[in-house]
């Protein structure tokens, strides 16, 4: 070694003294230096997990059978490849951008509520079509989110999905071969294919923020950010595996949504629960968005639902109090009821209003038919309930939900019919066209419990969407009902003690 010191020393020393010039500070200034590394990763086998879980203080956190919680079991992801570049930014921002993306299928072959029997299905994401134009950037950046000149780190998404695609499945009562070959053998399937266009979601900011509610408690905070492009869900299909054969599968149509807009202070935030003592997860919500189209598409022909607004606070001027409604998140396990349980509550002016409703072929004109809006949804003070569970029992597996509003729940109810100048959103009515039909509504004791399957039809090859209701009722208090533009009101109708026993609802594909 020191021979190479004394070698390379020497050899320095004799240069010209011309070749070693000194350089100013200006001329440094203008010299631009590379930083930054590229990692291109590849795996070449399959990667499993066997599993992973979320279990709350409901049980003993150790054994899968006597845990409340949630489990996703039997995990894999195919081989893969993604190039990653990594760069240290001027203002101390760590970038890292993901591109190239080659994804083998992801599978998770059990999800399940509070014990093994009680099984949601299984889910997988296949046949990941990357875009090339497209890429995930995360940065680990400084960040101010008062303006107050205090700043902490927050990470920041931009991802850019451009004209990727995937394919999704969903398998309900499902059985597969060995761990090791994970052959679907049996089952029910809902799929249906994602394509993206120009698909964005910009600026998605994670961040820790003390100031969602005023017991200090730390909450993470994601706030939206733009989200901006088309997605199409293709070939919503209905379909059955037996024996390991599979049936043709049923297509129901397509569905797609378009024009997305997301306000700057729209934002989610996550928290554990203010009581020590409990444990389960605080959401707050608060949006404001717009949609310029959803539709259902089937056989080429189209119902449209266009502009849409939400908003989750309308109280305030224009629109923009923009003060959350909250979900307290528990899981429970308590014999019958193995899963999720939920609670809505500070809803005090959520609305949400399509102004336009029509059918139409394919993407062409449009047969435009009313509008619909819901508005000022309120509470008053009380909580919604819901639950979502794991149906029990071998060869009975899907989904079984109910929701109730608190007593008092108020909203203003309108349809309409009017025509427009154009299809903007701030377009002028069409004067003297069309008319309108208005209500206020209050909704006491209600309740509906449903659950929600897919099954093989009995009289076919296919299957189909079943939803049986278990239960349903309420009383329902209408005020203020009027049409049109004169003043005063039709008078007030009441439906007290409505009770549905039992019924159900198949949702089948006409065969195409």
């Amino acid at each position: 070694m020191k021979k190479i010191i004394l070698t390379t020393a020497v050899t320095l020393a004799s240069l010209p003294t011309h070749s070693m010039l000194a350089i100013d500070d200006a001329e440094l200034s203008n010299i631009e230096g590379r930083a930054g590394i590229t990692i291109e990763s590849q795996l070449h086998d399959t990667t499993t997990i066997g599993e992973v879980s979320y279990t709350d203080s409901d049980g003993d956190g150790v054994r899968h059978t006597d845990s409340a919680g949630i489990y996703l079991s039997d995990i894999s992801m195919g081989a893969g490849s993604s190039k990653k570049t990594i760069d240290v930014l001027n203002d101390g921002t760590l970038n890292i951008n993901i591109s190239d993306i080659v994804q083998g299928d992801v599978w998770v072959r059990d999800i399940a509520m509070g014990d093994a029997n009680t099984s949601f299905g299984a889910v997988g994401i296949t046949n990941f079509n990357y875009d090339a134009a497209g890429s995930y950037n995360l940065r680990f950046s400084p960040f101010s989110p008062k303006n107050d000149g205090i700043s902490q780190t927050a990470l920041i998404f931009d991802i850019d999905m451009a004209s990727s695609s995937f394919d999704f499945t969903y398998v309900d009562e499902a059985e597969f071969s060995l761990l090791g070959e994970r052959e679907l053998l049996n089952g029910n399937t809902i799929s249906y294919t994602t394509q993206f266009t120009d698909f964005k979601a910009l600026a998605t900011t994670v961040y820790a923020d003390d100031s969602i509610t005023g017991d200090g408690r730390e909450w993470i905070r994601m706030d939206l950010g733009s989200i901006t492009g088309s997605t199409r869900l293709e070939k919503i299909s209905f379909g059955s595996v037996t024996d390991g054969i599979a049936a043709t599968s049923q297509v129901l149509g397509s569905a797609g949504f378009s024009g997305i807009e997301i306000e700057d202070s729209s934002f989610i935030a996550l928290s554990g629960h203010a009581d020590s003592g409990l444990i389960g997860v605080d959401v707050k919500v608060a949006a404001k968005a717009n949609l310029d189209n959803f539709y259902f598409e089937t056989n080429g022909n189209r119902v449209n639902f266009a502009n849409i607004a939400i908003d989750t606070d309308a109280r305030g001027v224009n629109g923009d109090s923009n003060v959350p409604f909250s979900i307290s998140i528990d899981t429970v396990n308590n014999g019958f009821r193995k899963g999720l349980q939920l609670a809505i509550g500070d809803v005090s002016g959520l609305s949400a209003t399509v102004r336009d409703m029509s059918v139409s072929e394919g993407a062409g004109a449009r047969d435009v038919f009313g509008s619909i809006g819901i508005e000022n949804i309120n509470f008053n003070g009380g909580s919604a309930e819901m639950y979502v569970i794991g149906r029990a029992g071998s060869g009975n597996t899907g989904i079984e939900t109910g929701f109730s509003l608190p007593d008092g729940t108020t909203l203003d109810f309108t349809i309409n019919d009017f025509e427009y100048e154009s299809d903007l959103p701030d377009a002028e009515r069409v004067a003297d066209k069309g008319g309108e039909v208005r209500a206020s509504i209050e909704i006491n004791d209600f309740f509906v419990g449903q659950t929600i399957d897919v099954v093989k039809l009995e009289d076919s090859e296919g299957a189909a969407l079943k939803m049986t209701f278990t239960g349903m009722e309420g009383s329902f208090d209408v005020t203020n009902f009027s049409a049109g533009t004169r003043a005063g009101s039709f008078g007030r109708i009441v439906v007290d003690g409505m009770q549905l026993q039992r019924g159900y609802l198949i949702v089948d594909a006409i065969g195409q």
